[in-house]
Formats: structure tokens, C-alpha cells, sequence
């Protein structure tokens, strides 16, 4: 029964319809069977997304979240850990925003083993959001994060090195981020949101091209300094032109108060994003998306 709501909430092998699919994972939420008991946290969690996207049901906000926090149960690690970071993103975003809680989600989802989260933890440890700054947790999640993977961890680790005046291993960490910059390929290996991927490869060019234009840390080139600037706010515009074209369209929000620029948009909570979701295909948005994609989990 999962697989077929799966099936066809996406379309695969058959006519996609997401009413089925959704209806399909209700009735697995609400089964007494002792089969289904393994599979109530992933199809509370698929369903949590169908309400926030409203893809198949009346978009709802608060139905989503009352079925994130199902799937996560209490941080169980048997639980869904993917509904334990969502749920962090969910609270760092303005409609329910609530930073202490985003800071517990993501907490228990880090612990649970959640790679987003650890690097989002880092994060609201370095800039005190939702729990008292803490520099030594920050450079501590933030690096284990980094060595796991996670680009958005690896690009505020460059942003910290740079404003410690440490230019070289700044410009050297940045120089690594950029030189693979595929966000989809890098998206799907570290199964991180492409949105923070985009917004870790920004950070590192923005700040490898002020080395290089200063002279900081490495020898100065203004034509290479040139060519980084441009990356960073070529990733910006490449990135909302990927996500455009994909199930799950991702916009992020401008924050203009950002250190870096106000033309690189980065979330120190990672969260508030908007997009188009499956039905709404006629220019119309639904609020702060922060799920990944579109298609149901398997």
C-alpha cells in the first residue's frame, strides 16, 4: 500500500494523482495492522509534506506540522529523522518561528545522525539564535558537518576563518568548495537541501574573491577576483533557475542584512524559502517551502 501511494502521488507506472497518494498514506497513518506499524512515521512524514505543499490535499500549515511532529516522535532515532529537521527548518521560518524549538529539532536530529542539522546547529551556535552563542559548539558541529559534507557548514567555516583574519585558510577552504560547485550532484550525495548547498558555494566565492582582490592570505589577482565575484552571484541566479525547473521550485529570500552582500541570500537558521509546488504550476506560490522535493519518500 505504501508503494502505491508513492506511486501514485508521483506518477511512477501509472497516471500520477496525488489525491490517491495521499489517500493511500492516511490509510497506513490510521491502520491498526501490525504490518503497517513500520511504516506510520514515513507516511506521517509524506503527508506532513503533502499539507505544506497542499499537493493533493488543502494546503495547511499547521495539519503539516501536526503530522511532522507524529513522524518525529519525540526525537525517537527509530522515528523519521527527516521530520525531526524538518521540523527545525519549519520553526526557523516566519509563520511558525520559534527559534528555541528550531534549535530542539534540529538538536535531535543531529543526534540521530541528520547531516543538514548538524551543520543548521553550527549555525545558531555561532550567531546565539535560539540558544546562548557558543563558538567552541559552533566550530565544533560546524566542522564535523563540513568533514561529513555539508557545503553550507563548509562555507560559514570560510566566512568565520575570514573575519578571524585566518585569509589563507579561509582562501584555501574556499578555493576546495568551488572547485566542485555541481549543486545537484553535491544535493543528492549529501542529501542536503540544493538551497543551502547553493548558498555554502556563494559564501566560499564571495569570500576567495575578496582574498584575492586584497591580496589576503594569497597573492593578489584582480582578474581571478573578478571571475570568483561573479561565481557567487552566478550561483545566486543559477540556483533559483535550477530550482525553477524542478518539482520542488526553491526561491530563497533576500536577506539584506547579511554580512557578505545583499546580492548572496544566506539564512543563518536555514529555512525561510518559498516555491511552486506540483499543482500550482501557473505562477502561484505557497508559503516558506522547506521540504526537499515534491515526490514522496520511499
Amino acid at each position: 500500500m505504501y508503494q502505491l501511494g508513492v506511486m501514485h502521488y508521483d506518477g511512477l507506472g501509472t497516471k500520477e494523482d496525488p489525491e490517491k497518494g495521499v489517500a493511500y498514506m492516511k490509510k497506513i497513518l490510521n491502520s491498526d495492522s501490525p504490518k503497517a506499524r513500520h511504516l506510520k512515521f514515513a507516511a506521517a512524514y509524506n503527508l506532513g509534506r503533502a499539507y505544506y505543499e497542499g499537493c493533493g490535499v488543502k494546503q495547511s500549515t499547521e495539519e503539516a506540522e501536526r503530522l511532522w511532529l507524529i513522524a518525529a516522535d519525540h526525537g525517537n532515532p527509530k522515528a523519521s529523522v527527516k521530520a525531526q529537521s524538518t521540523l527545525g527548518l519549519l520553526y526557523s521560518a516566519s509563520v511558525l518561528k520559534d527559534l528555541k524549538k528550531a534549535f530542539f529539532w534540529h538538536s535531535e536530529a543531529c543526534g540521530n545522525g541528520n547531516l543538514e542539522s548538524q551543520g543548521a546547529l553550527g549555525v545558531m551556535y555561532l550567531y546565539g539564535q535560539g540558544v546562548c552563542r557558543n563558538t567552541k559548539a559552533a566550530l565544533k558541529c560546524l566542522r564535523e558537518a563540513a568533514e561529513r559534507g555539508n557545503i553550507y557548514a563548509q562555507g560559514h567555516l570560510v566566512e568565520y576563518y575570514y573575519s578571524r583574519k585566518f585569509y589563507s585558510t579561509a582562501a584555501a577552504v574556499a578555493k576546495r568548495i568551488t572547485e566542485n560547485d555541481d549543486i545537484d550532484v553535491l544535493a543528492k550525495t549529501t542529501d542536503c537541501l540544493p538551497t543551502y548547498v547553493a548558498k555554502g558555494v556563494a559564501m566560499a566565492a564571495f569570500y576567495l574573491a575578496r582574498c584575492l582582490q586584497l591580496g589576503l592570505g594569497v597573492q593578489q589577482d584582480q582578474a581571478a577576483a573578478k571571475k570568483y565575484y561573479s561565481k557567487s552571484v552566478l550561483k545566486e541566479v543559477r540556483k533559483r533557475r535550477w530550482a525553477s525547473q524542478r518539482v520542488l521550485k526553491q526561491v530563497m529570500e533576500v536577506n539584506e542584512t547579511h554580512p557578505v552582500c545583499k546580492q548572496i541570500c544566506v539564512s543563518d537558521c536555514g529555512a525561510s524559502t518559498y516555491h511552486t509546488n506540483k499543482q500550482n504550476r501557473k505562477n502561484k506560490t505557497t508559503p516558506n517551502a522547506i521540504v526537499k522535493y515534491a515526490h514522496f519518500k520511499y
